[in-house]
């Protein structure tokens, strides 16, 4: 479900949260409900999950809000608002386990497998990067990632980030390309990057210009995962 429309012209993310938990409660209040600082997610069997904000003003505060319930793999995502930066909590249903991540989850077409997108190459509060993770029977586990901008703090020549997932197929995936000059803060929205799944590993194609036309190759060599330090949930 889009729930964009619902923060339009809301510019703070920890205010657009409060924006949609209302909406979600309110269409489902079996699923969560919130008393002062305190969300509570219901979960199966009668049990509950509690989430209590903490000093928002502090750099280790943490504070939440309910975002939606997803029937596909049965977890709730609650929103984790940080002094700096945010992150993602899927909570199940059943058994109540957690799994952080770093965007909302978008599903693969067969649905055994989502991918998250967080571009950040500005403040740097949040990870630049990639997640592609395997939705098992009994956990959720990530099975590739790539932080296209490398170093965390400075951004690398040729550094890039991720803007605009989508799934074409359950093996392959698409991204828009996002530059930024940190010397005219200027963000430039280029072509897309294709992520394939080739004999059973994730690869990175990029296009490039030859005698028979514009052709996919395989990138070999990947920049490592990083984390901003300042944001813990990365």
């Amino acid at each position: 479900m889009d729930l964009t429309p619902l923060c339009r012209g809301i510019p703070d993310t920890y205010a657009c949260g409060r924006v949609v938990e209302r909406y979600q409660i309110s269409r489902a209040p079996h699923f969560a409900s919130r008393n002062g600082d305190t969300l509570t997610v219901r979960l199966g069997r009668s049990r509950v999950k509690s989430f209590v904000d903490e000093d928002s003003e502090h750099e280790n505060g943490v504070s939440y809000t309910y975002r939606e319930f997803i029937p596909e793999i049965e977890h709730h995502l609650v929103h984790a608002h940080l002094y700096e930066g945010m992150g993602y909590l899927l909570v199940s249903h059943r058994t109540g386990d957690m799994v952080r991540i770093q965007a909302p989850p978008i599903f693969s077409p067969d649905g055994n497998r989502f991918a998250t997108a967080s571009e950040d190459l500005e403040s740097r509060y949040n990870p630049n990067e990639i997640q592609i993770w395997r939705v098992g029977e009994n956990a959720i586990v990530l099975e590739w990632s790539l932080a296209p901008a490398g170093d965390p703090v400075v951004i690398a020549p040729g550094a890039w980030g991720p803007k605009n997932l989508r799934w074409i197929s359950p093996t392959e995936i698409r991204v828009q390309k996002v530059t930024f000059d940190p010397d005219t803060f200027t963000r430039t929205e280029g072509e897309d990057v294709v992520i394939r799944l080739v004999r059973g590993r994730w690869r990175v194609m990029l296009r490039e210009e030859g005698s028979a036309g514009r052709s996919l190759t395989l990138v070999t060599s990947l920049s490592t995962p990083s984390r901003p330090d300042c944001n813990p949930w990365a």
